[in-house]
């Protein structure tokens, strides 16, 4: 594929997930929270991805109250699959970032 069609295409995933943002920061005013997006152009396979994160922390403790994700990944056959695929991987994602853990003996690793 042409550098230029995937510029064109991370462009519109990008867009996508800043209307995104603007939504969740609208529909949720006096709320303390804070919006993260991130990108991931998955060149091997030709698809696109960008994600935003809202969260908010309290009494240190990390809370993940909604991920919303844009996806190109092209021409899709199963529309359920593609959904389902997404879902999963955030949900993977997060549950190593917020519960995985590598415990230590004598300076090396356990697992």
């Amino acid at each position: 594929m042409a550098e230029k069609a995937k510029a064109a295409r991370v462009a519109r995933v990008l867009r996508l997930v800043d209307s995104m943002v603007e939504w969740i920061v609208a529909h949720t005013p006096g709320v303390d929270t804070s919006v993260n997006a991130a990108c991931k152009s998955a060149n091997i396979i030709g698809s696109f991805n960008a994600q935003v994160a809202e969260i908010s922390v309290s009494q240190g403790q990390l809370r993940v109250h909604r991920v919303v994700c844009a996806v190109d990944c092209g021409q899709v056959v199963n529309p359920r699959g593609v959904e389902q695929q997404i879902q999963s991987g955030i949900v993977f994602g997060l549950t190593a970032a917020l519960k995985g853990s590598i415990t230590l003996d004598r300076g090396r690793v356990q697992q």
